[in-house]
């Protein structure tokens, strides 16, 4: 059994290793919903309203979209450290992903980037679980 300060000792080193480790998770996260972000444009997606018949016959079945392949191309995550732990981002630099995201007068929203991170909050529960019991069994 260890004593009070031992047990104080091993929380300060999981809480220095939590503060420094937070970041492999959160590239890891992401990183997932990147990839849901890129695998849902040209899509029906979340349940999206289908594109009006004017858009499929001047882009095609999938639209805009998947068209040139420009925005899915530039889906990108980050993770850095932030405060005691990390914070991440997923974005697109293309001004076609704003009208996806937030619609425009004429199309609908189809929020790519953020239903991608709402339908991942589940498996990034499981990432950051993981991480948890790896710094906690370490106790």
């Amino acid at each position: 059994m260890m004593s009070c300060a031992e047990f104080a000792a091993k929380l300060q080193a999981a809480a220095r290793e939590i503060e420094v480790g937070l970041v492999a998770p959160t590239k890891e996260a992401m990183e997932m919903v990147a990839e849901k972000a890129k695998s849902v444009l040209g899509t029906d997606g979340y349940g999206w309203a289908p594109h009006a018949e004017a858009t499929v016959e001047r882009w095609g079945e999938h639209g805009l979209g998947l068209l040139t392949g420009e925005t899915q191309g530039t889906v990108s995550s980050e993770a850095a450290p932030a405060g005691i732990g990390a914070e991440g981002v997923v974005y697109a630099n293309t001004k076609q992903a704003v009208f996806f995201e937030m619609g425009t007068i004429h199309q609908p929203p189809r929020s790519f980037l953020y239903q991608s991170m709402v339908r991942s909050i589940a498996e990034i529960g499981v990432i950051y679980a993981h991480f948890a019991e790896k710094v906690l069994g370490a106790l």
